[in-house]
């Protein structure tokens, strides 16, 4: 086999598995829970299969790294802000963790932090990046396809209420690796890749596959009872049928009987979700009934407030990456508040234009590039993820889909494999 083509086979299986890997592989081998009152046994199992997992990633993003180290990439605007956010977060993450003497830290979890920022997240972010040209994303689309199927039965197996009513007055988890908020977000992907199609004229066998991809997504994001995954979906939904109308005209009448069907059948969708997840519907009226901004995941609202004082009391530097308490680390569960309250209003700035060019550009690919529309929309999804929950530093996924959306707009009009699959309307990009 030649050289070229076992770089293409290994950056492609490298985004493939940090897409879907994580998920797959922890429902294959893991269990729903080990006991019912002992985290710490959960977490050492949990552990015999994420490690390896992590560290086969590593091992897989070097090689890429080096097959494609001689490379030249051209370097748009929107990743030269890319890297130079991370070097601001960089600087303060050091700072903070090893300069700093007001900030009491346990040595563990100092280390913790900066394996899981860089060995975890950004060097598998960088070999995304050096190998976005090899990729073969029609390849990479199949395999992923061929995830989620093997995907689907081991969680059904591994939860055995997920595909039931029983049980809907708890939260589901996949397994003791994936919580309900995670698995909310595996039945986004899961709709997300029926949204999609690999060719724009498919069998009628085709087209019932997909639409069961769709509806089983959906179905697993209500059993998660997880609100933040409930508004993904309903933001890419939007987002496709937007982007992908032939005409403003088109996109906004869309938004609209969205926006119309939600008001005048939302007593029916609240039934619907009632009889699915009672508890999830329980959550809808919580969110309802109070400050829908302040009050949507119960339990954030502190987190929020705290980052937004550290901002507003050194708006110009930032104060800290994280939140640190007695008993740890942890984040504000919003990219944007992060980002303010670690750099400042410099950094937070910076931060925001990232993610406004990712939109921009998941925008132009979904609506030009069908065959790359899944990349637009993971993307999206990501994005709107992470107002939620989890943050931008110990996200492997949000990094290299940001990060690949940012390079790949950039090459498309120039060597990625567009004689294979041609744009529609390029005119107009």
């Amino acid at each position: 086999m030649q050289l070229s083509n076992i770089n293409r086979y290994i950056s492609t299986f490298n985004l493939v598995l940090i897409i879907v890997g994580y998920p797959l592989l922890t429902t294959l081998f893991l269990p729903n829970y080990v006991t019912h009152d002992s985290s710490e046994a959960d977490l050492a199992i949990s552990r015999l299969v994420t490690v390896p997992y992590r560290a086969s990633i590593l091992a897989i993003s070097l090689v890429v790294i080096i097959l494609n180290w001689n490379k030249r990439l051209r370097m748009s605007t929107p990743m030269k802000l890319y890297f130079l956010f991370w070097a601001l977060l960089s600087v303060r993450i050091f700072y903070d963790l090893l300069l700093r003497t007001d900030l009491i830290i346990d040595p563990t979890v100092k280390q913790n932090q900066i394996i899981y920022a860089y060995f975890v997240c950004f060097i598998p972010a960088i070999a995304v990046y050096r190998g976005l040209d090899v990729i073969d994303y029609e390849l990479a689309y199949r395999w992923m396809l061929f995830g989620i199927v093997l995907l689907i039965p081991a969680l059904a197996y591994n939860t055995p209420t997920l595909f039931t009513t029983i049980g809907s007055e708890f939260r589901l988890t996949g397994n003791i690796s994936l919580n309900p908020i995670a698995l909310g977000h595996v039945g986004v992907l899961i709709a997300l890749m029926g949204l999609v199609k690999e060719k724009q004229k498919a069998t009628i066998w085709q087209i019932v596959f997909f639409c069961l991809l769709f509806l089983i997504g959906c179905f697993i994001v209500l059993r998660s009872s997880s609100r933040g995954p409930l508004v993904t979906m309903i933001g890419i939904l939007a987002f496709y049928l937007f982007a992908r109308s032939k005409t403003l005209i088109v996109s906004s009448l869309w938004i609209i009987v969205l926006v119309l069907t939600i008001l005048f059948f939302g007593g029916f969708f609240s039934d619907f979700v009632r009889e699915v997840s009672p508890l999830m519907a329980d959550r809808l009226v919580l969110s309802k009934n109070e400050d829908w901004l302040l009050h949507f995941s119960t339990g954030r609202t502190g987190l929020y407030e705290m980052a937004v004082d550290k901002f507003v009391n050194h708006p110009v530097f930032g104060d800290s990456y994280a939140l640190v308490f007695p008993d740890g680390i942890t984040y504000s569960h919003n990219v944007v508040l992060d980002a303010f309250m670690g750099l400042g209003f410099l950094g937070g700035m910076i931060f925001v234009f990232i993610l406004l060019f990712g939109l921009l550009y998941s925008f132009r690919i979904v609506r030009f590039y069908r065959h790359y529309c899944w990349v637009g929309l993971l993307c999206v999804s990501y994005i709107i993820r992470h107002m939620f929950s989890g943050s931008f530093y110990q996200s492997v996924e949000f990094n290299s889909i940001l990060l690949l959306i940012l390079g790949f707009h950039n090459s498309l009009s120039s060597t990625i494999q567009l004689k294979k699959f041609p744009p529609i309307n390029s005119s107009r990009f």
